[in-house]
């Protein structure tokens, strides 16, 4: 059984080895897909700050009009009165919503987009030197070995880099949104992610080794679906003739039939944490719910503060359930992976 620093390294090299045959655009690419993570992390702190005015000024409109900051911008904004305030707050507040989610948006475009390149980049240049093996070495292996690795394997490549961005972008998100609430309440944003902390790492450890096993048997039995078809339809007219449809149907349902269920039980694996983090996210914020409302007299006073909180916790959560999901789906994959570094060698 593999040890977690195993697990590690085995991925470093991993992605060390694709790394190794991106072209100099690609490369340029990522770098600049970083650039892009950043700011989509920028504009969820934006947007959930953009809450607190908002709010604040939705629950005590004098309070906040009393403020001298707020007394130094309104002549310029020609507001007068409190109660004039609201439109400017909602108006930044959709801005700040509008363009969180732009942001991310594009984010999640380019990432299909550069994993969809890098992928087509391996899986022609892996044809390349395939073609070019001597005449020896195409007829000392199974071809149904390398068209797997072509076509199945490298479709697991581009999902193994598209989760691994996904991954990448969460975990900026994460980090910006936890400053964010850490600037807010301190004490309540470090109850809140010790709790998710923990559940996330119960949910990490619970399914590490089972994907691992998922991974390596999903290679297996891809490879040996598509030997089946090969062997049995390549031969048709002496399958035909000897009347041998059985054997090989047999050989092909059991290849296909773990196959399906191997995915289907990864599938799960990869789901279920949605429905636990959703679960103790709510637990999580009626509790908080109940601490503000006691140590700030009443549920109007402390609404800005739980509005704030609560937002963020909505935007926590997506992004750990998309990060369990694509770790998943990056050990789900590293079988698969190697195949192609090891066509690509």
């Amino acid at each position: 059984m593999t040890t977690n620093s195993e697990n590690t390294t085995r991925t470093r090299v991993l992605l060390l080895g694709i790394w190794g045959h991106l072209t100099k655009r690609r490369r340029i690419q990522l770098g600049a897909l970083l650039v892009v993570m950043l700011a989509s992390s920028a504009a969820e702190v934006f947007s959930l700050a953009a809450v607190l005015p908002f709010l604040a000024v939705l629950a005590n409109p004098e309070q906040i009009w009393q403020l001298p900051s707020v007394q130094q911008i309104a002549p310029v904004l020609q507001i007068t009165a409190a109660d004039q305030l609201l439109r400017p707050v909602t108006l930044l507040f959709g801005i700040a919503a509008i363009a969180a989610a732009a942001v991310r948006l594009l984010n999640v475009w380019l990432n299909g987009r550069v994993a969809a390149a890098v992928g087509s980049d391996l899986s022609c240049e892996a044809y390349k030197r395939t073609l070019y093996q001597p005449y020896g070495v195409h007829v000392a292996r199974n071809s149904s070995g390398v068209i797997t690795a072509l076509q199945s394997n490298v479709g697991s490549l581009v999902g193994m880099l598209n989760a691994l961005l996904t991954m990448y972008t969460n975990g900026l998100v994460l980090l910006a949104l936890l400053w964010a609430l850490l600037m807010i309440d301190a004490r309540v944003a470090l109850i809140a992610g010790g709790v998710f902390g923990v559940a996330y790492a119960v949910i990490v450890q619970s399914s590490k080794r089972q994907l691992a096993i998922n991974s390596n048997k999903t290679v297996v039995y891809s490879q040996l679906s598509l030997q089946a078809l090969q062997e049995g339809l390549g031969a048709i007219r002496d399958v035909l003739l000897d009347g041998s449809q059985p054997w090989y149907l047999d050989i092909y349902i059991e290849a296909d039939r773990p196959l399906r269920q191997i995915s289907a039980k990864s599938s799960f694996i990869a789901a279920f944490p949605r429905y636990l983090m959703e679960a103790v996210g709510l637990c999580l914020i009626g509790g908080v719910a109940y601490g503000l409302t006691n140590r700030y007299g009443g549920i109007a006073t402390a609404l800005p503060l739980l509005g704030a909180l609560a937002l963020g916790a909505q935007r926590i959560l997506p992004a750990l359930q998309q990060t369990d999901s694509s770790w998943a789906a990056i050990k789900a994959d590293k079988s698969a992976v190697e195949s192609v570094l090891s066509t690509l060698k």
